[in-house]
């Protein structure tokens, strides 16, 4: 089982490394620690009691759930994009031609999105530049593919802009 544990406090990614290095030599279970602007995120493979610390605010346990598209759009407003990125393979998984590769561009840009919250800044435009590859739609249900693309290839595309284009 997979637990994804949430944290009012925003960590700066500076300190990221450090801290992950803490929690981990004290958790072996903890494989993660994300930063998102308003929240921070630690994936666990076993179920750790949080309830000590004071900005601990939920857990969530991952299991089978079955996801829609609209469940991906308001993980991703809320910077949950490992778990977007969950969502939508589900839905890519039973898609195929033109949505399929769609659904994967998406996915992508929420995977970039993961790297950029472990303030891995290469690997973010390393997977951005690999999605812009992707053979898309224009628009894809509320997202607008190709002003996204567009943005992206720009260099001015960050979090903020993608999540309010998401709204």
């Amino acid at each position: 089982m997979r637990y994804i544990y949430f944290f009012g406090r925003k960590i700066n990614l500076s300190e990221r490394d450090k801290i992950f290095r803490d929690i981990t030599s004290k958790y072996k279970c903890i494989h993660d620690l994300r930063c998102a602007f308003d929240h921070t995120e630690i994936s666990s493979f076993e179920n750790i009691d949080f309830n000590i610390i004071d900005d601990y605010l939920f857990y969530i346990e991952l299991n089978e759930k079955s996801y829609t598209f609209n469940d991906g759009i308001s993980l991703m407003v809320q910077e949950r994009f490992w778990e977007a990125h969950e969502a939508l393979e589900q839905l890519w998984r039973h898609s195929n031609g033109l949505e399929k590769s769609t659904l994967r561009f998406i996915i992508m840009v929420c995977t970039a999105f993961v790297h950029l919250q472990r303030g891995h800044y290469s690997i973010y435009h390393e997977v951005m530049e690999n999605a812009l590859k992707i053979d898309t739609y224009n628009e894809y249900k509320c997202i607008n593919i190709k002003s996204l693309k567009s943005e992206i290839r720009s260099g001015i595309f960050n979090t903020y802009f993608f999540i309010k284009s998401l709204k």
